[in-house]
């Protein structure tokens, strides 16, 4: 049995310390039409490399605040 996502918003907030192989998990992601948010310097890396990626702190402050 397989299941479809085709539908599904999905999204992945990247925060990591060490930035190795960041660039390749981006392009994975971005692949699989993931909507990528991430905080500061991670966000920064990704966008310089040509990725679409959306500062985490304010474009999910809004669903943070609700998840708590």
């Amino acid at each position: 049995m397989s299941v479809s996502c085709a539908h599904a918003n999905r999204i992945a907030i990247l925060s990591v310390y060490d930035k190795t192989g960041l660039l390749d998990l981006a392009k994975n992601l971005t692949k699989r039409n993931v909507k990528l948010y991430g905080s500061g310097g991670t966000a920064a890396m990704v966008r310089e490399a040509g990725f679409p990626i959306k500062y985490a702190l304010r474009s999910m402050r809004p669903m943070l605040i609700l998840a708590m």
